[in-house]
């Protein structure tokens, strides 16, 4: 791999990963990527070649490089780790300095190719030029001595062999050879005393540059002010140059290996250009990129470029926009960096937006936290501005993401606090923007209770916001077909009823949630914004899933999905599988249900979401538990505990306790069914042990449901053991939580509660309990066929 292009540690790892073991290796959370990596190349005879290392040293590197010190000292770390100890595999570190900054690195001169492999070599180059070996002009006895001074470097080869189309082999080392004496002074001597290291390397590429048309050589500096390659429309811009004096220049860089065109992708009908490795260090021009004009020019047209790519990501051409950042990392951050470093701190913050959602998209976590602090750090510069707090924001939700949800409320509650006082700037819409982020994080960390009221509020300030930008409530707004005039407050305001109406379901509050969802859902549909109306149906199936309207909730996620195709999301529609998968189990639908999460599985693989990831990990678990596969229930368990931790998801880590609970609870009553009765209580202990844990994370996050599930499950295993007054005490707290929440599972604890007073031979009780049971069943089958239905507007 080659770091011409921003290379950090967690990306080396990545590709190195991905191919051995396939894209699946993305699936897997940083820290083991790692472990895993460092085991590739201890086991396997794999050579992993870093190529182009001095592209990440100081002394090759300005203040708007992302290859910081900390960069350098995490790529360190990793050659530590990936080179320590005995192992099948080698790394390889290509740099023109001698001194990588790696620790233990052992150093050894490359030299160039063997003869034949040169002649080969330069074979290729004559034929692009209609030229062959056996031209008399090209005799073996007249190319030894070139290739001879060009050391069979394969860099030089492929820099002076186009010209031999026009210059005889002696014309050509007659004018090398001062260069390469120039160079061979300059440069650092080789370990063993000889000539300077790259000497014929560096005169091949001036031979080549001195070679080039007046134009060419005008044009170089240009070219300098890119790292690794520029798409052409890009350079144009920021250039000036005229596209028909630039495309003779191009094809005579082109004719001597200093530019190569991929034209996969394309802007504006134009390809992106890929230098010679060694063309933008030794073409840039500091004067030029120190120019205001040229630094302003820089900025604006990545700012162009910006906006068309937030269109490509919120359409259907995500993967090409991620495919043109990839290639543009560095100059994109480069442009950013100087956006900052000139002032120019909107257009940093709007082009950073941008590259955060880049970054989070390619799976790559640490690089997107330090991209945010950094941009939050420039937006705190003098005044209290907008910009500091969008970053404000976006600091808060990458705490809670780390695994600090209290750091995140705190973080935000202060930034309210400020907004409501601030005098220097109206501080109205971003207020309308951090309220709900509060909820949010509440109802993310389990806290839905706490979350209402406060997005309660949240709705209030985006319909004021509404009334004064259009003149009248946005109800008004609907019916008269004027929603265009706040169209984009409207749109907000659609969102947080989406966060109210979440907070309200995961408290069992149903109807409201629904209600809410509805209305929210029409103002998307009115709008046209086909992803939100995607999301807004898939809100409202997943409602009427809790309500246990499974026919309505199935013909909601088809609308849903539909929409989100429509929209191009595939992560979205990779979400509503998941869902419906769910619900397909719910119905005992087994097969459906594993091809559903299947196919949201490889969507979420796709890009990156390791979040998601955990969760359908956890639900193909409770597929294969409900069809009685317990071993491979739990594998699917761990594997979404791992992934927990890593992430450090408190919640689904208290959700893989309890799953694992019951599949040990399971094993024990299979245990049990055998006659084997010590394995029975040994899994039974072990069953009780995890869902004890569960219980004491659930309480901690505000999140009643969940806990109900572990009293439920506790009640179970208790009665399993014998304990009938401790079973019958986690059932009625259970039960009581379900009752008061209006969720279905509450037929789970009268199921129990009936096994409870049989155990205790009060045949009444136990029948009591099952009549409960058995109507509330018969409640359920009668709601999953039918309920108020799927609004003919919808349809």
């Amino acid at each position: 791999m080659s770091f011409e292009q921003f290379t950090s540690a967690e990306r080396v790892v990545q590709v190195f990963g991905c191919y051995l073991a396939g894209e699946n290796f993305n699936q897997f959370p940083p820290s083991e990527q790692r472990r895993r990596a460092i085991e590739f190349i201890q086991q396997q005879q794999v050579l992993l070649v870093w190529d182009n290392f001095e592209s990440t040293l100081p002394q090759f590197n300005d203040a708007a490089s992302p290859y910081t010190d900390d960069e350098r000292r995490r790529l360190a770390e990793l050659f530590a780790d990936l080179t320590r100890g005995p192992g099948r595999g080698a790394l390889l570190v290509t740099c023109r300095p001698g001194e990588t900054g790696l620790p233990g690195a052992r150093r050894h001169e490359l030299h160039g190719l063997a003869r034949a492999d040169s002649l080969w070599l330069l074979a290729g180059i004559l034929q692009r030029h209609d030229l062959k070996l056996s031209d008399p002009r090209l005799g073996r006895e007249r190319l030894d001595p070139l290739l001879d001074d060009l050391a069979d470097h394969p860099l030089s080869i492929e820099l002076v062999g186009p010209h031999l189309k026009t210059l005889t082999p002696e014309a050509i080392r007659a004018d090398f050879a001062s260069l390469l004496a120039r160079f061979e002074q300059a440069a650092p001597a080789a370990p063993d005393g000889g000539k300077g290291r790259n000497s014929s390397l560096l005169a091949s590429l001036e031979f080549s540059r001195r070679h080039l048309s007046a134009a060419a050589r005008a044009a170089l500096p240009w070219l300098g002010l890119f790292r690794g390659g520029v798409f052409e429309a890009v350079l144009l811009d920021v250039s000036q140059l005229r596209p028909e004096d630039w495309q003779p220049i191009r094809a005579e860089l082109q004719g001597i290996a200093l530019v190569r065109v991929e034209d996969e992708i394309q802007i504006a009908n134009r390809p992106f250009l890929r230098f010679h490795p060694t063309l933008a260090a030794s073409t840039a021009d500091d004067r030029l990129a120190q120019q205001p004009e040229t630094r302003r020019r820089f900025i604006d047209v990545y700012g162009a470029v910006m906006q068309m790519l937030n269109k490509m990501l919120r359409g259907s051409q995500s993967r090409a926009a991620l495919a043109i950042l990839e290639r543009e990392e560095a100059n994109y951050r480069c442009a950013v960096r100087w956006a900052i470093g000139d002032g120019r701190i909107r257009e940093a913050a709007l082009l950073g937006e941008t590259f955060r959602h880049y970054l989070e998209r390619s799976n790559r976590l640490r690089e997107r936290d330090a991209w945010v602090t950094m941009l939050r750090d420039a937006t705190r510069q003098g005044a209290f501005t907008e910009d500091a707090a969008v970053y404000e924001r976006q600091a808060a939700w990458t705490r809670l993401q780390q695994g600090d949800p209290q750091g995140a409320v705190e973080q935000l509650q202060a930034l309210i606090e400020r907004l409501r006082s601030t005098t220097e700037f109206d501080p109205a819409f971003q207020l309308a923007l951090a309220v709900p982020y509060l909820g949010r994080v509440l109802h993310a960390a389990g806290a839905s209770s706490q979350a209402i009221p406060i997005l309660r509020e949240a709705v209030g300030l985006w319909e004021a916001l509404v009334e004064k930008a259009a003149g009248e409530p946005w109800q008004a707004l609907l019916t008269t077909g004027e929603a265009a005039r706040a169209a984009n407050t409207l749109a907000n305001l659609a969102a947080t009823l989406g966060d109210l109406a979440n907070a309200l379901s995961g408290t069992g509050r149903r109807d409201e949630a629904l209600a809410v969802a509805e209305t929210g859902l029409r103002i998307h549909a009115v709008l046209g914004n086909q992803r939100e109306l995607a999301a807004g149906h898939g809100q409202c199936a997943s409602v009427l899933t809790a309500a246990g309207r499974y026919d309505d909730a199935d013909a909601r996620y088809d609308l849903a999905l539909a929409a989100s195709r429509d929209a191009g999301d595939q992560e979205l529609e990779g979400a509503l599988l998941q869902h419906q998968g769910s619900l397909a189990d719910d119905r005992g639908q087994c097969p459906r249900a594993v091809t559903l999460y299947q196919q949201a599985l490889k969507r979420f693989q796709a890009a990156g979401n390791q979040g998601s990831m955990m969760r359908t990990y956890n639900l193909l678990g409770v597929v294969e538990q409900d069809a009685g596969r317990l071993p491979e229930a739990r594998a699917w368990y761990e594997k979404s505990r791992q992934l927990a931790v890593a992430l450090q998801d408190q919640r689904s880590l208290g959700r893989a306790a309890q799953n694992h609970g019951i599949v040990c609870r399971l094993e024990g009553e299979a245990a049990r069914a055998q006659g084997d009765e010590p394995a029975a209580r040994r899994s039974f202990e072990a069953a009780l042990a995890s869902v004890e844990e569960s219980l004491r994370i659930d309480p901690a996050l505000g999140n009643p449901p969940d806990e109900a599930g572990s009293l439920g499950q506790l009640a179970i295993i208790h009665l399993r053991l014998g304990d009938l007054a401790a079973a019958e005490r986690h059932a009625e707290a259970a039960r009581e939580f379900h009752e008061s929440l209006g969720l279905n599972d509450v037929w789970r604890d009268y199921n129990t509660l009936s096994e409870i007073a049989a155990a205790r031979q009060d045949p009444a009780a136990a029948a009591g309990w099952a009549q409960k049971r058995d109507a509330k069943l018969a409640e359920i089958e009668r709601l999953a066929g039918g309920g108020d239905g799927v609004p003919n507007r919808m349809l």
